[in-house]
């Protein structure tokens, strides 16, 4: 069996042992009619992130899911579903609320600028907290990640959590690479510096 075979074959036997399943999708290997069609299945437990690049862009589109509790996207690849090139993002989020419709959360990353939250058919705009210095390489992630865990455990409201995503994927992107480990103490302090 292949490794896509694999994963989906676990995914369907376990997936109730589970709470929340994060998905990364970078467009590499998992552009699979029968994996998608698995995590359509699980949906209320999906956290999933689309992410666009050289190899895959136009064709690892979001659309391909139907539901799920939180969907993450850049803004290039929200651009992609809409077939808007140019524009304002707000006033596109605003006429696409659609895309969105079927999750908890949905979000359109904008990098160095900030992020849209959707939730409830509202969009909420979070500047970023810090502006990259070296590396952005799996900011987005880091920001996914931090926002669903904030959910996942009800402790912040969604601007709260917001704010402490971007937190955690500018204190990434000012090291190179993945080489950076977040921790309390370093979060903390940055908090403390924010709020002075």
């Amino acid at each position: 069996a292949s490794e896509i075979e694999k994963i989906n074959y676990f995914l369907v036997k376990n997936y109730k042992k589970y709470d929340h399943i994060i998905f990364f999708n970078y467009g590499y290997i998992f552009n699979e009619k029968k994996l998608k069609k698995t995590f359509n299945k699980i949906s209320k437990k999906l956290i999933l992130n689309i992410q666009s690049n050289s190899y895959n862009f136009g064709y690892n589109l979001a659309n391909e899911y139907n539901k799920g509790n939180i969907i993450s996207l850049d803004e290039a690849e929200f651009r992609l579903l809409t077939k808007e090139k140019d524009g304002d993002i707000t006033k596109l989020i605003k006429n696409n609320l659609k895309i969105f419709r079927n999750f908890k959360f949905g979000i359109v990353t904008q990098g160095k600028k900030g992020a849209h939250i959707i939730v409830k058919n509202k969009i909420i705009f979070i500047p970023s907290i810090f502006k990259p210095k070296i590396d952005s390489t799996g900011s987005g992630d880091i920001f996914l990640t931090m926002f669903a865990i904030c959910q996942i455990f009800s402790k912040f409201n969604v601007i709260e959590s917001a704010i402490l995503s971007h937190i955690c994927a500018g204190l990434h992107a000012n090291d190179l690479g993945n080489r950076f480990n977040l921790s309390l103490p370093i979060i903390n302090k940055s908090l403390n510096s924010i709020l002075k």
